[in-house]
């Protein structure tokens, strides 16, 4: 978009300056469009149970994403315009009783 300002003022005199043009550019905003498999958004799992990869296409203006607040052993990670959210399985060494 392209616009004219035409200064003009103070009162009581309203001189005019010279026209000034100016492009105002907006980029649309990001979008995310999930790319795996219907339903991997909306997960329920048992507990110790991995969940299936959930990806999501990230375009328009992105060039990145992130997560918060999720689950203890699941990761995301953003790569070449996808971002990947996926369980890592946990486990835990017992020590044997002696």
């Amino acid at each position: 978009m392209t616009f004219t300002v035409n200064p003009t003022g103070p009162a009581p005199n309203f001189c005019t300056g010279v026209a000034q043009q100016f492009t105002l550019t907006i980029n649309p905003d990001a979008k995310l469009n999930l790319t795996s498999a219907a339903g991997t958004n909306a997960q329920t799992v048992c507990i110790n149970t991995p969940i299936t990869t959930i990806t999501y296409a990230v375009g328009g203006t992105g060039n990145n994403a992130s997560a918060a607040g999720l689950p203890a052993g699941v990761t995301g990670v953003y790569n070449a315009g996808v971002f990947t959210s996926v369980a890592v399985l946990l486990y835990q060494v017992l020590s044997p009783i002696r």
